[in-house]
């Protein structure tokens, strides 16, 4: 009898655990800047320009911000998908190395800047174009 009642304790423990953790994961989910870049790359691919301004620091109007979309949809396009190599974090900034990989498995790296504005983790398409121009010396 003690037997079950132990087994029947640690099943509901066992349980109980992996919901919290699931719920955890869940909501840290889409909280971060790792969420930010995620949520952008999902905007462009549904053409929303509403989560674009929600996940960004400029308006569609910004070259910078139009000249981000048509990278990630560029990117789309050729059927590649996106993963974060690298983050550099500082206080209110993080700047992601991303890498697009090809179909093929070729590779195209990009920089990505994300800001913390307000307690929203932002991309901020001017800097990240800053950062392109920097690392390859001419203009977008």
């Amino acid at each position: 009898m003690a037997g079950r009642r132990r087994a029947l304790t640690g099943g509901i423990v066992s349980l109980v655990v992996a919901a919290i953790t699931i719920t955890v994961f869940g909501v840290l989910r889409d909280y971060g800047p790792e969420s930010a870049i995620r949520k952008f790359h999902e905007a462009v691919a549904k053409h929303d320009p509403q989560e674009l301004l929600r996940v960004s620091t400029q308006g569609l109007d910004s070259y910078a911000e139009q000249w981000l979309v048509g990278r990630v949809e560029d990117n789309l396009r050729r059927g590649a998908w996106y993963r974060v190599a690298r983050m550099d974090r500082r206080p209110g900034l993080v700047v992601a190395e991303i890498d697009y990989v090809s179909p093929d498995g070729t590779e195209e790296q990009s920089v990505w800047t994300v800001v913390l504005v307000e307690k929203r983790w932002l991309v901020d398409a001017e800097q990240t174009g800053a950062f392109r121009r920097i690392l390859r010396r001419r203009p977008f």
